[in-house]
């Protein structure tokens, strides 16, 4: 790295740090302002606001570094352009695209770094505040019960149905459940009132118990209290109503919580494509990046407004593309890979075409 990266650097990260902390700062008045009204009605003291206050700050740190970088980067290059100096820079001979190397370099560390922030602090922070507030604002706790769905075990070629799930209580109740022998046919069938998980597998109560030959025949009906169901192994977080838990487990949970639900036969392309999106958030601060830094070589007047704004509407275009990519993967029309990437290998050629035909 040169003197002339080094100077630019010192630009940026002046810029940088101070739009930061403007832009932490909007985001927590926004929130406080937000539910101030709730605060005030429940009387919630000033140290409660001030410690869900501090829950929210690596959220806002997480929202604000994309936005930051690219204020701080379209600074930097109209500043360079208002100076003069930039006419210098291209005519010694360095391209656009070498000349702003530190900010791709810088981009994509952000990226990894803000990955591992939300794995690690930011996902319990908003878990915390969450928690808090409902607590603070007597809100109604979320649940993870579920309806009506059924699930099947490859392995033992069996189906289950059940009618409802208790998460809080890790019970179901009303459970039908079909085994199947390797030819296919009827093997054993088991109705009960409710299940319990002991730890290890679940525990079926109140059972009718229907047993059928190799030629298919019903040979025994029998009542059964209770009844150890030891392939039945799925852990009670498998049948949980999904929502928006994903965003709350570290990639590795969601990873086996995933694997979890297609063993099971359960639904899982919408949580797939949020586990993918947990990758692929993080790298809108590279996207971000690259179009801050591929657009500010573009214009000629007014080059500070003009870079920003049209960073902006380019942002905002890959938020939407991302949003209308997402929605079609969860609802089938896109592999889920495909609904979170797409939109990031789209920008990246379209920043790459724009360095390339930026006159320097």
């Amino acid at each position: 790295m040169n003197t002339l990266h080094w100077m630019i650097l010192k630009i940026f990260g002046i810029i940088f740090l101070i739009t930061l902390l403007f832009f932490i700062l909007i985001l927590e008045l926004v929130d406080i302002f937000a539910n101030i009204w709730h605060y005030m009605d429940n009387e919630v003291s000033l140290g409660d606001i001030l410690l869900v206050v501090v829950y929210y700050l690596p959220k806002c740190i997480s929202y604000a570094v994309p936005i930051s970088m690219l204020f701080a980067i379209s600074f930097t290059m109209g500043t360079l352009y208002a100076n003069n100096e930039l006419i210098a820079i291209f005519n010694s001979g360095i391209s656009l695209l070498k000349l702003v190397t530190p900010f791709l370099v810088l981009g994509l560390i952000a990226s990894i770094g803000v990955f591992f922030f939300e794995d690690q602090i930011v996902m319990e922070t908003v878990k915390a505040k969450r928690e808090l507030e409902q607590v603070l604002l007597k809100r109604q706790t979320a649940t993870y019960n579920r309806s009506n769905f059924s699930f099947r075990n490859e392995e033992t070629r069996t189906v289950y149905k059940v009618d409802f799930y208790d998460d809080a209580n890790q019970t179901m109740k009303g459970i039908l459940l079909v085994q199947k022998d390797e030819n296919k046919n009827f093997k054993l069938s088991i109705k009960a009132v409710k299940a319990e998980w002991n730890g290890e597998h679940w525990v079926l109560h109140n059972c009718q118990l229907y047993s059928w030959n190799q030629t298919g025949d019903l040979i025994v009906v029998k009542n059964q209290l209770q009844y150890d169901a030891t392939d039945m192994q799925q852990e009670p977080k498998t049948f949980r109503e999904s929502g928006a838990e994903i965003a709350e487990m570290s990639f590795i949970t969601a990873a086996d919580w995933i694997e979890d639900l297609k063993k099971a036969g359960l639904p899982y392309v919408k949580a797939l494509t949020d586990f993918y999106n947990k990758f692929s958030y993080a790298l809108r601060t590279l996207i971000v990046v690259i179009l801050a830094s591929s657009i500010g070589g573009a214009f000629k007047k007014n080059i500070l407004l003009m870079s920003l704004l049209s960073s902006l509407i380019a942002s905002v275009i890959f938020f939407v593309f991302q949003m209308v990519t997402n929605t079609m993967a969860q609802n089938g029309f896109l592999p889920p890979f495909a609904g979170a990437f797409v939109p990031f290998f789209v920008f990246v050629i379209i920043g790459f075409i724009l360095f390339k035909r930026t006159r320097t």
